[in-house]
């Protein structure tokens, strides 16, 4: 795959997940689930800086494998802080497979 693909890819993810991340921001939740929401939205947020930031390195000539693989690290953690929180929070439709 070309590096354009690389970019294009991670361009349509953050397509999908910007508008994602406006929608939920503005959910009004109860106070007694307000402070998991919020963390499960921060966690999205970060992983979409994490998005740009590879992309940012991809921009730069960084190796399309190393950038994939740094930011499958970088995710991960991420990923599982959202998919908990979504859990804690009964949102089933919400956390990742």
């Amino acid at each position: 795959m070309a590096k354009g693909h690389y970019q294009a890819f991670l361009e349509e993810g953050l397509a999908e997940l910007e508008p994602e991340l406006r929608r939920l921001k503005s959910v009004r939740t109860e106070s007694s689930d307000h402070a998991v929401y919020v963390g499960a939205v921060d966690a999205l947020g970060r992983e979409i800086a994490e998005v740009k930031r590879t992309l940012s390195g991809l921009a730069h000539h960084q190796d399309p494998a190393l950038a994939f693989a740094a930011l499958q690290r970088r995710l991960a953690p991420l990923e599982s802080q959202v998919n908990a929180a979504w859990g804690a929070l009964q949102i089933p439709a919400c956390v990742s497979r």
